[in-house]
């Protein structure tokens, strides 16, 4: 809220997956050669370190399902 009563609203939604929980997620959308990668950034807070998942895929369109 500033000087003159006017203020923004801002909304976080944080969820927190595992490499178990993504990898079906992404299948599910066509994604293919999943690696998911846990202990990337270094533990400096709780947005870093362990809290931080990454996951490298691949999707190809156009391919026709056989």
């Amino acid at each position: 809220m500033d000087g003159s009563d006017n203020f923004d609203v801002y909304r976080f939604w944080t969820h927190f997956f595992t490499s178990d929980d993504m990898k079906p997620m992404l299948e599910s959308e066509g994604f293919e050669d999943i690696e998911c990668f846990d202990d990337v950034l270094p533990e400096i807070d709780m947005w870093n370190g362990e809290n931080v998942l990454f996951c490298k895929a691949r999707k190809v369109f156009g391919k026709m399902d056989a």
